[in-house]
């Protein structure tokens, strides 16, 4: 049985149009590649006197803040992430804590926390 010339023509704009629709969806999962699964919820604690400014968050999601202390935020995580907390303020108590531990504490600096290490 001999195949003709009109199916050959068909089966391969098929393939064609399959191996392109797999390109554009790969290309477009390559772009646009899943964010990391969040694990936990640290929490920033702020105390002292007065007001501050800096910055909150993951070194991918930095938040610039100014606010009276006490201040409380929270930050969600990755495994991939560094908790970041960075206040310009001397007379601020700063404090990075995950599951009512503290894992980072300093007056008025940069903290940084990673979760994979601790």
């Amino acid at each position: 049985m001999a195949i003709s010339s009109e199916s050959k023509v068909f089966g391969a704009l098929v393939l064609l149009v399959g191996a392109v629709v797999v390109g554009v969806v790969a290309y477009d999962i390559y772009l646009h590649p899943p964010g990391p699964e969040q694990v936990g919820v640290a929490t920033i604690v702020i105390s002292g006197e007065g007001r501050f400014n800096g910055e909150v968050g993951t070194v991918a999601n930095l938040y610039t803040i100014e606010a009276t202390s006490p201040a409380t935020v929270k930050v969600p995580y990755s495994l991939a992430d560094y908790v970041v907390a960075d206040i310009e303020q001397d007379l601020v108590w700063v404090e990075i804590r995950v599951k009512k531990k503290t894992v980072e504490k300093g007056a008025g600096n940069t903290l940084m926390w990673k979760p994979g290490i601790r």
